[in-house]
C-alpha cells in the first residue's frame, strides 16, 4: 500500500528550527540537554552578553560540577553560533585533546539543532553562511602556535590553567597568551 501522507514542509537553504527556538531552554531541550538550572542560564547569558557595549573580558569562575563546560563552553557557544551563523569564536584550552573533544561536541549540538557545517576538520566549524577564511569557530591550546593572524569577535579560554600548574613558567606562558587573546579582542 503507498503512503500518500506527504510533507510539504520545503527548506530553501537554511533551518526551518531556527524560526521555532527563542530562547537558551527550547534550545537546551532541542539538542537533547537537561533544562538549566537559573544560574547556569545566568552564567551563560554573563558570558554571551546581547549588547555590543557589555562585550569585555568577563570571568567565571566556580566549583566542579556546575555545569560550566556543558553550559557555557558547548551550549552557550553553539546557542550563540545558532543564532548569529557568521560568528567568528576561538575557544583555548590547555590541551589540544581536550578542546577537540569540546569542538566534536558543538558540532553534534548544532547538527541536532539544523544547522548546516561545512568542512570536516576535528579543530574548526564552518557553517554555510561563513566567510571569508575565518571560520566560525577554532580550537587551540595553550602551546599553540599562529594565535596571531586571527580575527575571531569572541575567545573562550577554557580552564587555561589548573591547580595543578603550580611552576611560573607555566603561570607566565598562560599569562602571555591571555595578553595576546586581548589584542585580538576585547571580547574574552
Amino acid at each position: 500500500m503507498f503512503n500518500f501522507d506527504f510533507d510539504f514542509q520545503f527548506n530553501f537553504g537554511g533551518s526551518g528550527a531556527k524560526n521555532t527556538i527563542e530562547t537558551f531552554e527550547q534550545f537546551c531541550d532541542l539538542v537533547g540537554y537537561p533544562k538549566p538550572f537559573p544560574k547556569q542560564i545566568e552564567m551563560m547569558k554573563f558570558a554571551f552578553p546581547e549588547k555590543e557595549d557589555l562585550q569585555k573580558p568577563r570571568l567565571i569562575l566556580g566549583a566542579r560540577g556546575y555545569g560550566k563546560t556543558d553550559y557555557i563552553t558547548i551550549l552557550g557557544i553553539s546557542w550563540h553560533i545558532y543564532k548569529k551563523r557568521n560568528a567568528t569564536i576561538l575557544l583555548i584550552t590547555k590541551e589540544f585533546d581536550r578542546g577537540t573533544e569540546i569542538a566534536t561536541e558543538i558540532k553534534q549540538v548544532l547538527k541536532k539543532a539544523g544547522v548546516i557545517l561545512k568542512g570536516k576538520s576535528e579543530r574548526k566549524i564552518y557553517t554555510e553562511e561563513a566567510k571569508g577564511k575565518e571560520p566560525t569557530f577554532t580550537n587551540l591550546a595553550v602551546r599553540s602556535k599562529g594565535l596571531r593572524g586571527r580575527h575571531p569577535k569572541m575567545v573562550i579560554l577554557e580552564d587555561m590553567i589548573t591547580p595543578d600548574d603550580t611552576s611560573e613558567a607555566e603561570r607566565l606562558r598562560v599569562q602571555k597568551v591571555y595578553e595576546e587573546v586581548l589584542k585580538l579582542t576585547p571580547n574574552v
